[in-house]
């Protein structure tokens, strides 16, 4: 199973020998953009100037320092303290993170728990007011399409020109998909492989992650 998570784009796909069976081919709602756009909001609420290119760049910076790591369990993310109206002063300085500017003129602080809120939202999208499958059931929900199959009659899609974002002519079924299928293995093999790719997969703790929030469904 290929899990893409791009600053544009995010789905999840089923693939078998360099195809891509399209059952398996499911959209995730949460991509690199919405983490930048998700601190970006956390700096703006506590007054920070954030006009400019300059600044933009700060904050990919800031991102990839301080929001890089995602926490073990829910549990352990909803143990970190909440700020009360993004402020400083109910959290001890243990539970605050600093960022200092390169040219030094500012410097960003916010509570750790913001900082593990931005790749916590893949487990929980509703922290940035989605209502949708977070990335643990969009992932079984692509295993479970290509459970259900019974039909060899599906189209696959060559994985090396990229995953299939617009409709193309499908390339005929492998004969290895056919027999798996007929066999009923093949939501087996692809289930049991896992392979993350994209600049927001490189959050710290996700390969972990995934595997412990899919080993309990």
């Amino acid at each position: 199973v290929a899990v893409e998570l791009g600053h544009g784009k995010s789905l999840i796909a089923t693939v078998l020998n360099g195809h891509v069976l399209t059952p398996g081919v499911v959209d995730f709602v949460i991509t690199g953009r919405d983490f930048t756009g998700y601190l970006e909001r956390v700096l703006s609420a506590r007054k920070y100037d954030l006009a400019g290119p300059a600044k933009r760049a700060q904050i990919r910076r800031c991102q990839e320092t301080f929001c890089n790591r995602v926490s073990a369990t829910s549990h352990d993310f909803h143990a970190l303290k909440q700020p009360y109206m993004y402020t400083d002063s109910e959290l001890p300085e243990s539970e605050i993170v600093t960022y200092t500017l390169e040219d030094e003129s500012d410097a960003w602080r916010m509570s750790r728990r913001e900082a593990f809120a931005m790749p916590e939202t893949l487990f929980n999208v509703s922290l940035l007011g989605y209502s949708a499958n977070n990335l643990t059931d969009t992932c079984y929900c692509a295993w479970r399409r290509v459970k259900g199959v019974r039909s060899p009659n599906f189209g696959v899609y060559d994985v090396g020109a990229g995953l299939p974002t617009n409709a193309k002519t499908p390339f005929p079924l492998p004969q290895e998909a056919i027999q798996h299928i007929a066999d009923n293995t093949l939501h087996h093999r692809v289930s049991n492989d896992y392979y993350l790719f994209g600049g927001a997969s490189l959050v710290e703790g996700l390969r972990e992650r995934l595997e412990y929030e899919l080993s309990s469904l």
